[in-house]
């Protein structure tokens, strides 16, 4: 069960035109779904910002013995200007898999 500021941040972020999801209150293994106009029924249901999904950019190494990830294509392709190692792919995007899509 969300508190009420919880409750009060999803009603928030679904005003300010965030994706929004619901799903069964109690139920352990929670299938969420997209809703597009909630009717904020906190008793049987709860309800989330929906996740956004993870992106890093990866320098692949050569060797294949490291690789190296960081958080912007930027700092990806900085590193490479200023690394000794050999690199065989600079800057690969990676996007996380999210399970309810």
């Amino acid at each position: 069960m969300k508190t009420t500021r919880e409750k009060i941040e999803v009603m928030q972020a679904f005003e300010d035109g965030e994706d929004v999801q619901y799903g069964y209150c109690g139920e352990t293994d929670t299938v969420w779904q997209n809703v597009p106009n909630p009717n904020w029924n906190w008793v049987d249901f709860d309800y989330r910002i929906k996740p956004k999904p993870k992106v890093i950019w990866v320098n692949e190494s050569k060797s294949s013995l490291h690789s190296y990830a960081y958080n912007s294509e930027d700092d990806a392709r900085y590193a490479d200007e200023s690394s000794s190692q050999p690199i065989a792919r600079v800057a690969v995007k990676y996007i996380e898999a999210l399970d309810d899509e």
